[in-house]
């Protein structure tokens, strides 16, 4: 049998780099379709065990390129479980085609490994996105890394609805958030203290911030949780107009690992 021209999956790759991923698939099988006719005109067969290589290897091919944040091959089928996830699917019908779409994804996976205690490996998708895209990138992974990215869908759902926003527009919404990451986030740390969290939180919806969250590992969620647990036992959320959602993570033994909370303008 001849060899297969060269190379036959950097040519379908080639073919398929700007195409979303539900593209690439009909892009594997017209590759694979126009191998099998080559083959076929000089006497050759795939076997079907090829066939499947093929197409297995392209999308790995595929994958590094556009998530070259990961370059474990093992990842990449968790890549492909991420894009089935509802709030991704409802996230790309919100503002796709978007340049944070493919950290979105590469944060599920990171936020996967992170609940099954892998650091190291969650580290390296950090750095490399980090070398990739700057801050703004480790920004939109801790989105997905602290489980905050149903809200902001529910939210960015919300505002492209009520103001009749292009997917263009409610794209920007999100670069505006990232980009003013400070404004919106609060990273309490252990030797702050409960009060100094209540006043910021209590300053934040005094000055009528339409959308912030508060985060914290370890030790640091009691603390969080006590400050939350008692202005919500005042009401203080509900006369001041503002929606509670929170994302919680323990360990084995009980305790906190991760404590995220959201909060937003109604």
């Amino acid at each position: 049998m001849p060899p297969i021209p060269e190379p036959i999956v950097s040519a379908v790759v080639g073919a398929s780099e700007e195409l979303s991923r539900e593209g690439l698939e009909a892009a594997v099988k017209g590759g694979i379709k126009g191998i099998l006719g080559y083959l076929d005109s000089h006497g050759g067969v795939l076997p079907s065990k090829a066939k499947d290589w093929l197409r297995q290897e392209t999308k790995n091919e595929w994958a590094r390129k556009r998530d070259y944040f990961i370059e474990d091959p093992e990842l990449f089928k968790n890549l492909e479980y991420a894009s089935t996830r509802e709030a991704f699917q409802d996230l790309k019908d919100i503002i796709s085609p978007h340049q944070y779409i493919d950290i979105i994804r590469t944060g599920f996976v990171a936020k996967d490994l992170n609940d099954s205690g892998e650091k190291q490996r969650v580290d390296d998708i950090v750095n490399r996105t980090r070398r990739e895209y700057g801050r703004k990138g480790t920004r939109v992974l801790t989105i997905v890394t602290h489980g905050l990215l149903d809200f902001f869908v529910e939210w960015l759902k919300r505002e492209k609805e009520e103001n009749e926003l292009t997917n263009l527009q409610a794209g920007k919404v999100l670069e505006d958030i990232i980009e003013e990451w400070d404004q919106h986030a609060i990273f309490h740390s252990a030797s702050a203290g409960t009060k100094v969290l209540e006043g910021s939180i209590v300053t934040k919806i005094n000055d009528g911030e339409k959308l912030f969250f508060i985060l914290g590992y370890a030790a640091v969620c009691d603390a969080i949780s006590i400050v939350m647990r008692d202005l919500r036992k005042d009401r203080f959320f509900e006369i001041k107009g503002y929606g509670y959602k929170h994302e919680r993570t323990m360990d084995g033994y009980g305790r906190f690992r991760r404590y995220a909370v959201y909060l937003d303008h109604i």
